[in-house]
């Protein structure tokens, strides 16, 4: 029993196409051939089955499996189940993968600086900017992370493209330190309350630099 997947990659859509086809090659009588969407459910439309005689006298049944090209069915896992009178049951294993543009770009803060997130597929490359022009002095990209001080000479708009063969995206965060203002030693006043006997005395000092 030969069994086998024919996949071609597969840009985002709304129009149903063919996502996997299973094809088995038996002797006669021909195999049994199915798909278990598994967690895809509705989002496949429909299978189509064919089935060819060949001139060796073997049977090629071909299972095409249907459905809309979309960011949430890709990387789904579906199943080709195979069933055989005399020579058993076989199964094949196929991750669907749908190409598709950077999508929802996230700019998260952490410790150290910021953290960019795109949904894409493939993966794709990140670039960082501050006001639209190249990272100021202090700051450092490595992919889609961001390192830099949370200090108020670095504020402004940031920027992060992802980016991809099928399209780019953006998100953007704005810097807004400042500095904790602190009072000038020349400016505290200090009151000392004391007491003798039954008499209290304030002290009052200005503490000068």
């Amino acid at each position: 029993m030969n069994v086998g997947l024919e996949v071609k990659p597969l840009i985002i859509s709304s129009h149903a196409t063919t996502l996997a086809t299973c094809v088995v090659c038996t002797p006669d009588p021909p195999a049994e051939v199915s798909w278990d969407v598994l967690s895809l459910g509705a989002m496949v439309t429909s299978s189509e089955v064919t089935a060819n005689s060949n001139d060796n006298g073997t049977i090629t049944v071909t299972n095409h499996l249907r459905g809309v090209p979309s960011s949430e069915v890709n990387q789904k896992k579906v199943q080709c189940l195979v069933r055989h009178p005399t020579l058993g049951r076989d199964k094949v294993i196929y991750i669907i993968d749908i190409h598709y543009p950077p999508q929802s770009v996230k700019i998260t803060q952490k410790d150290d600086g910021y953290q960019c997130a795109a949904d894409a597929n493939p993966k794709p490359v990140y670039t960082w900017s501050r006001e639209g022009h190249p990272l100021p002095s202090g700051v450092r990209a490595e992919g889609n992370r961001l390192y830099l001080d949370f200090i108020p000479e670095l504020n402004g708009l940031y920027t992060c493209k992802a980016s991809n063969s099928y399209g780019t995206a953006e998100g953007h965060h704005t810097l807004y330190a400042v500095t904790e203002s602190v009072t000038p030693l020349s400016q505290i006043m200090v009151i000392i309350v004391t007491t003798v006997g039954d008499i209290v005395i304030f002290v009052t000092l200005f503490r000068l630099c």
